[in-house]
Protein backbone atom coordinates (compact mmCIF):
# COMPACT_ATOMS: atom_id res chain seq x y z
CA UNK A 1 0.00 0.00 0.00
CA UNK A 2 1.13 3.30 -0.30
CA UNK A 3 0.29 6.63 1.16
CA UNK A 4 -1.77 7.32 -2.10
CA UNK A 5 -3.95 4.68 -0.82
CA UNK A 6 -4.27 6.76 3.01
CA UNK A 7 -8.15 7.91 1.55
CA UNK A 8 -9.77 4.59 0.77
CA UNK A 9 -8.71 3.10 4.03
CA UNK A 10 -8.68 5.94 5.89
CA UNK A 11 -11.57 4.92 8.84
CA UNK A 12 -8.57 1.81 9.86
CA UNK A 13 -6.13 4.05 9.64
CA UNK A 14 -7.49 7.17 11.77
CA UNK A 15 -8.44 4.83 14.55
CA UNK A 16 -4.88 3.00 14.79
CA UNK A 17 -3.36 6.76 14.19
CA UNK A 18 -5.46 7.60 17.41
CA UNK A 19 -5.10 4.41 19.19
CA UNK A 20 -1.43 4.65 19.05
CA UNK A 21 -0.77 8.20 20.05
CA UNK A 22 -3.46 7.86 22.93
CA UNK A 23 -1.13 4.86 24.35
CA UNK A 24 1.72 6.85 23.83
CA UNK A 25 0.92 9.71 26.13
CA UNK A 26 -0.87 7.65 29.00
CA UNK A 27 2.06 5.94 28.74
CA UNK A 28 4.46 9.18 29.12
CA UNK A 29 2.57 10.20 31.85
CA UNK A 30 3.50 6.54 33.60
CA UNK A 31 6.92 7.33 33.06
CA UNK A 32 6.65 10.92 34.59
CA UNK A 33 8.95 10.53 38.23
CA UNK A 34 7.93 12.11 40.99
CA UNK A 35 9.54 15.03 40.77
CA UNK A 36 7.63 15.67 37.76
CA UNK A 37 4.43 14.40 38.82
CA UNK A 38 4.51 16.74 41.83
CA UNK A 39 5.71 19.90 39.72
CA UNK A 40 3.30 19.93 37.20
CA UNK A 41 -0.01 18.16 38.67
CA UNK A 42 0.57 15.42 36.36
CA UNK A 43 -2.62 12.78 36.08
CA UNK A 44 -4.29 10.61 33.54
CA UNK A 45 -6.71 8.06 33.49
CA UNK A 46 -9.22 5.83 31.23
CA UNK A 47 -12.77 5.97 30.44
CA UNK A 48 -14.89 4.52 27.65
CA UNK A 49 -11.74 4.27 25.27
CA UNK A 50 -10.56 7.37 26.06
CA UNK A 51 -7.21 8.74 27.29
CA UNK A 52 -7.33 11.67 29.64
CA UNK A 53 -4.58 13.99 30.63
CA UNK A 54 -3.86 16.48 32.71
CA UNK A 55 -1.17 18.92 34.01
CA UNK A 56 -2.28 22.20 35.90
CA UNK A 57 1.25 23.40 35.66
CA UNK A 58 1.88 22.91 31.53
CA UNK A 59 -1.62 24.42 31.15
CA UNK A 60 -1.70 23.77 27.21
CA UNK A 61 -3.90 21.52 25.29
CA UNK A 62 -1.43 18.33 24.68
CA UNK A 63 -1.21 18.00 28.53
CA UNK A 64 -4.93 18.74 29.02
CA UNK A 65 -7.00 16.61 27.03
CA UNK A 66 -9.73 14.00 26.59
CA UNK A 67 -7.91 11.88 23.58
CA UNK A 68 -9.32 8.89 21.69
CA UNK A 69 -12.93 9.89 22.24
CA UNK A 70 -14.17 8.00 18.53
CA UNK A 71 -12.18 4.82 18.71
CA UNK A 72 -15.13 3.19 20.18
CA UNK A 73 -17.41 4.72 18.07
CA UNK A 74 -20.73 6.60 20.09
CA UNK A 75 -19.81 6.36 23.75
CA UNK A 76 -23.08 6.38 26.86
CA UNK A 77 -23.69 10.03 27.78
CA UNK A 78 -22.59 8.87 31.30
CA UNK A 79 -19.08 8.80 29.95
CA UNK A 80 -18.62 11.56 28.23
CA UNK A 81 -20.31 13.51 31.71
CA UNK A 82 -17.41 11.26 33.81
CA UNK A 83 -14.62 12.42 31.80
CA UNK A 84 -16.07 16.04 31.66
CA UNK A 85 -16.38 15.79 35.75
CA UNK A 86 -12.71 14.10 35.64
CA UNK A 87 -11.12 16.80 33.71
CA UNK A 88 -12.61 19.84 35.13
CA UNK A 89 -11.36 17.98 38.45
CA UNK A 90 -7.73 17.47 37.42
CA UNK A 91 -7.12 19.55 34.52
CA UNK A 92 -5.84 22.99 33.74
CA UNK A 93 -8.84 25.42 32.14
CA UNK A 94 -9.16 25.24 28.20
CA UNK A 95 -8.70 21.49 28.91
CA UNK A 96 -10.42 19.71 25.08
CA UNK A 97 -12.22 16.90 24.17
CA UNK A 98 -10.23 15.82 21.01
CA UNK A 99 -12.73 14.31 18.37
CA UNK A 100 -11.54 12.69 15.19
CA UNK A 101 -14.77 11.51 13.46
CA UNK A 102 -12.45 10.14 10.59
CA UNK A 103 -11.74 7.18 13.04
CA UNK A 104 -15.30 5.76 13.06
CA UNK A 105 -18.27 6.16 11.04
CA UNK A 106 -20.21 7.05 14.11
CA UNK A 107 -18.71 10.18 15.87
CA UNK A 108 -19.74 12.04 19.16
CA UNK A 109 -19.53 15.18 18.00
CA UNK A 110 -22.92 15.49 17.99
CA UNK A 111 -23.16 14.86 21.52
CA UNK A 112 -20.19 16.45 23.27
CA UNK A 113 -21.19 19.97 21.11
CA UNK A 114 -24.69 20.18 23.18
CA UNK A 115 -22.87 19.59 26.21
CA UNK A 116 -21.51 23.50 26.41
CA UNK A 117 -17.85 22.88 23.32
CA UNK A 118 -17.36 23.86 20.42
CA UNK A 119 -14.68 24.28 18.20
CA UNK A 120 -11.14 25.89 19.31
CA UNK A 121 -8.89 27.56 16.90
CA UNK A 122 -8.58 25.02 13.56
CA UNK A 123 -7.17 22.15 14.86
CA UNK A 124 -4.18 19.46 14.91
CA UNK A 125 -3.65 17.79 11.62
CA UNK A 126 -3.49 14.35 11.91
CA UNK A 127 -0.42 12.48 9.78
CA UNK A 128 0.34 9.53 8.56
CA UNK A 129 2.69 7.29 6.77
CA UNK A 130 2.53 3.93 4.88
CA UNK A 131 6.28 2.58 5.62
CA UNK A 132 7.13 -0.15 3.10
CA UNK A 133 10.95 0.17 3.77
CA UNK A 134 14.05 1.78 4.42
CA UNK A 135 14.14 5.97 3.70
CA UNK A 136 17.22 7.39 1.79
CA UNK A 137 18.25 9.22 4.97
CA UNK A 138 18.76 12.96 4.45
CA UNK A 139 21.99 13.55 6.73
CA UNK A 140 23.36 16.88 6.87
CA UNK A 141 27.06 17.24 6.67
CA UNK A 142 28.85 16.78 10.06
CA UNK A 143 25.37 15.29 12.09
CA UNK A 144 25.62 12.15 13.83
CA UNK A 145 22.13 10.59 14.68
CA UNK A 146 21.53 7.84 16.99
CA UNK A 147 18.74 5.65 19.42
CA UNK A 148 19.94 7.29 22.98
CA UNK A 149 20.49 4.59 25.82
CA UNK A 150 21.45 4.78 29.13
CA UNK A 151 24.68 6.75 28.71
CA UNK A 152 22.65 9.42 26.50
CA UNK A 153 19.35 9.59 28.41
CA UNK A 154 20.42 12.63 30.59
CA UNK A 155 21.24 14.58 27.02
CA UNK A 156 17.93 13.15 25.39
CA UNK A 157 16.13 14.65 28.15
CA UNK A 158 17.84 17.86 28.36
CA UNK A 159 17.51 18.52 24.81
CA UNK A 160 13.72 17.82 24.57
CA UNK A 161 13.90 19.83 27.87
CA UNK A 162 15.80 23.00 26.35
CA UNK A 163 14.19 22.57 22.68
CA UNK A 164 10.23 22.92 23.73
CA UNK A 165 11.93 25.40 26.75
CA UNK A 166 9.79 23.50 29.58
CA UNK A 167 10.71 23.60 33.18
CA UNK A 168 13.69 22.20 34.11
CA UNK A 169 11.97 19.26 36.47
CA UNK A 170 10.91 17.92 32.72
CA UNK A 171 14.28 16.84 31.74
CA UNK A 172 14.57 13.67 34.24
CA UNK A 173 11.01 12.82 32.75
CA UNK A 174 12.01 13.12 29.45
CA UNK A 175 15.14 10.87 29.86
CA UNK A 176 13.26 7.78 31.92
CA UNK A 177 11.55 7.11 28.12
CA UNK A 178 14.97 5.80 27.07
CA UNK A 179 15.30 2.39 27.50
CA UNK A 180 11.32 1.72 28.29
CA UNK A 181 9.73 -0.61 26.47
CA UNK A 182 7.72 0.73 23.22
CA UNK A 183 10.17 3.63 22.94
CA UNK A 184 12.80 4.64 20.71
CA UNK A 185 14.39 8.01 21.53
CA UNK A 186 17.31 9.29 19.03
CA UNK A 187 19.86 12.23 19.80
CA UNK A 188 20.94 14.81 17.20
CA UNK A 189 24.67 15.40 17.61
CA UNK A 190 27.21 18.27 15.90
CA UNK A 191 30.63 17.81 16.46
CA UNK A 192 30.03 15.62 19.94
CA UNK A 193 27.12 18.39 20.77
CA UNK A 194 23.64 17.57 21.89
CA UNK A 195 21.42 19.71 18.87
CA UNK A 196 18.07 17.77 18.44
CA UNK A 197 15.77 15.07 19.55
CA UNK A 198 12.87 13.31 18.74
CA UNK A 199 11.08 9.67 20.27
CA UNK A 200 8.44 7.04 18.42
CA UNK A 201 6.55 4.77 20.50
CA UNK A 202 5.67 1.36 19.04
CA UNK A 203 2.20 -0.70 19.19
CA UNK A 204 0.96 -3.15 17.41
CA UNK A 205 2.34 -2.60 14.26
CA UNK A 206 2.28 1.34 14.42
CA UNK A 207 3.88 3.99 15.87
CA UNK A 208 3.65 7.34 16.81
CA UNK A 209 6.32 9.77 16.26
CA UNK A 210 6.36 12.93 18.31
CA UNK A 211 8.93 14.98 20.75
CA UNK A 212 10.55 16.73 18.04
CA UNK A 213 12.75 19.45 18.77
CA UNK A 214 16.38 21.16 17.92
CA UNK A 215 18.14 23.45 20.20
CA UNK A 216 18.10 27.30 18.57
CA UNK A 217 21.55 27.42 17.84
CA UNK A 218 20.98 24.72 15.70
CA UNK A 219 17.87 25.17 14.12
CA UNK A 220 17.48 25.61 10.46
CA UNK A 221 20.14 22.75 9.29
CA UNK A 222 17.85 19.93 8.44
CA UNK A 223 17.84 18.28 11.97
CA UNK A 224 14.24 17.37 12.01
CA UNK A 225 14.01 16.15 8.60
CA UNK A 226 16.89 13.86 9.07
CA UNK A 227 14.90 12.71 12.61
CA UNK A 228 12.18 12.35 10.36
CA UNK A 229 14.20 9.67 8.37
CA UNK A 230 15.47 7.86 11.37
CA UNK A 231 12.37 6.98 13.01
CA UNK A 232 10.76 5.54 9.48
CA UNK A 233 14.09 3.68 8.73
CA UNK A 234 13.70 2.50 12.65
CA UNK A 235 9.91 1.69 12.26
CA UNK A 236 10.94 -0.02 9.30
CA UNK A 237 13.36 -2.47 10.55
CA UNK A 238 10.82 -3.24 13.90
CA UNK A 239 7.65 -4.41 11.10
CA UNK A 240 5.95 -1.12 11.77
CA UNK A 241 3.15 -0.79 9.24
CA UNK A 242 1.86 2.68 9.94
CA UNK A 243 3.83 5.84 11.40
CA UNK A 244 1.67 8.42 12.25
CA UNK A 245 1.98 12.27 14.15
CA UNK A 246 0.27 15.36 14.35
CA UNK A 247 0.59 19.02 14.64
CA UNK A 248 -1.07 22.42 14.60
CA UNK A 249 -3.28 23.06 11.39
CA UNK A 250 -2.51 26.44 9.71
CA UNK A 251 -5.37 28.35 8.47
CA UNK A 252 -4.02 28.69 5.12
CA UNK A 253 -1.40 26.31 3.36
CA UNK A 254 1.88 29.03 3.71
CA UNK A 255 1.12 30.31 7.08
CA UNK A 256 4.23 31.09 9.06
CA UNK A 257 5.63 29.75 12.41
CA UNK A 258 3.81 25.97 11.35
CA UNK A 259 7.52 24.28 10.67
CA UNK A 260 6.47 21.31 12.20
CA UNK A 261 3.65 20.95 9.66
CA UNK A 262 6.00 21.22 6.23
CA UNK A 263 8.54 19.31 8.02
CA UNK A 264 6.15 15.88 8.14
CA UNK A 265 5.22 17.03 4.38
CA UNK A 266 8.69 17.24 3.46
CA UNK A 267 8.70 13.57 4.89
CA UNK A 268 6.31 12.03 2.75
CA UNK A 269 3.99 11.96 5.31
CA UNK A 270 0.05 13.04 4.16
CA UNK A 271 -2.46 14.60 6.16
CA UNK A 272 -5.02 12.12 6.89
CA UNK A 273 -7.32 14.46 8.42
CA UNK A 274 -8.12 17.24 10.94
CA UNK A 275 -9.34 16.73 14.36
CA UNK A 276 -10.98 19.09 16.14
CA UNK A 277 -10.17 20.50 19.68
CA UNK A 278 -13.55 21.07 21.26
CA UNK A 279 -13.52 23.37 24.12
CA UNK A 280 -16.17 25.34 26.59
CA UNK A 281 -18.30 28.13 24.92
CA UNK A 282 -19.19 29.87 27.63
Amino acid sequence: MSNSSVNSALPAVALAAEIVEREAWLDLFDAAPQAARAAFGLSSSRIGGMGLLASRGIPITEFNRAMGVDTQGPLPHRDLLAATDWLDSHAAQGWAFQVAPASHPASNLQTIEPMGFGPSGSGWAKFVKWVAGPTPARLPAGVDIRIADAATAASFGGTVQAGFGVAPECAEWFAALVGRPGWCCFLATIDGEPAAAAAMFIRDGAAWSGMSTTLPDYRGRGLQSALIDARLNEAAARGVTWVTSETGQPSVEDEPGFSSYRNQKRGGFERAYIRLNLKRTD
